[in-house]
């Protein structure tokens, strides 16, 4: 059984007041619904005592332990196994602050440009994990006061995604996730998708800094994804809800009291960190 979290799907609140958003839109209050609503289900369908899998999806790396850990310590539900899908289990990365987000990113980039080329396996990128997790730190540490570090890590980073060794010195060779989007294959003026870096889509504000068009490989799946959640429930279970389905919330996002608040915060701050060195 799969839950939608409030906002999403078709699950809406049943209250107006914006005391119960501010709570539900929390990671704590998220839990604690999601594993309020996981031991009414389990009563009702007399199921309290067959076997019980969390599985959570990227921040159900976060959300699934504390969900198993509500049910079992404060609910008296018993589970019996955590799945993981492309977890997120540290969100510090989203502060843009720690310097350990270019060295688990750095071989992710070079997989999409080796990619391009062939399939990748994970061993086709033992070289680059071992470069990321001894030279590529050890001179990211040493700090871009450090010229001779900065160009040495500069160059071989453009060596190793394909960036323009111009643009990869102009950073530092410090790519985040916006930036490598784009300069991957800037010459054409595409972006890569976010979730899927072998789709290309157009950048329609090539001169900006910030400022993308979506992910081409997320956004054109939004309609057909909708389109055959919508037909399984209304069709082959015969459930016909009101309203529509919200496969993807951009407000609810926006309305969490997480990760994304400190993005804006420090960001400014952290890209300046990052240009100084300090």
């Amino acid at each position: 059984m799969f839950l939608d979290p409030v906002g999403t799907g078709y699950s809406r609140f049943v209250g107006t007041g914006d005391d119960a958003r501010k709570r539900l839109y929390s990671v704590e209050g998220d839990v604690n619904a999601l594993a309020l609503v996981v031991r009414r289900w389990l009563e009702k369908h007399d199921r309290l005592l067959s076997p019980k899998y969390i599985a959570g999806e990227s921040y159900g790396g976060i959300r699934g332990p504390k969900v198993v850990d509500q049910l079992q310590m404060r609910q008296g539900i018993g589970v019996k196994g955590l799945i993981m899908l492309s977890p997120v289990f540290d969100s510090s990365q989203f502060a843009r602050t720690s310097l350990l987000q270019y060295v688990a990113r750095l071989p992710s980039y070079v997989a999409t440009l080796r990619e391009a080329k062939g399939p990748v396996k994970r061993a086709d990128l033992a070289d680059v994990e071992a470069y990321a997790r001894g030279e590529f730190l050890s001179d990211l540490i040493k700090g871009q006061a450090d010229k001779e570090a900065t160009t040495r890590l500069a160059d071989k980073t453009a060596a190793l995604t394909g960036i323009d060794p111009a643009v990869s010195r102009r950073l530092a060779g410090r790519f985040d996730l916006v930036e490598f989007r784009r300069e991957f294959d800037r010459k054409n003026g595409k972006l890569i998708g976010n979730y899927d870096a072998s789709v290309r889509g157009f950048d329609p504000y090539p001169d900006s800094d910030f400022r993308l068009s979506g992910d081409p490989s997320s956004d054109t799946l939004l309609a057909p994804l909708t389109s055959a959640t919508v037909d399984l429930l209304t069709r082959k279970l015969n459930w016909r809800p009101d309203g529509s389905y919200e496969l993807l919330n951009r407000t609810v996002a926006q309305l969490w009291i997480s990760a994304a608040a400190l993005r804006s915060r420090f960001r400014s701050c952290a890209r300046s960190w990052q240009r100084t060195g300090s």
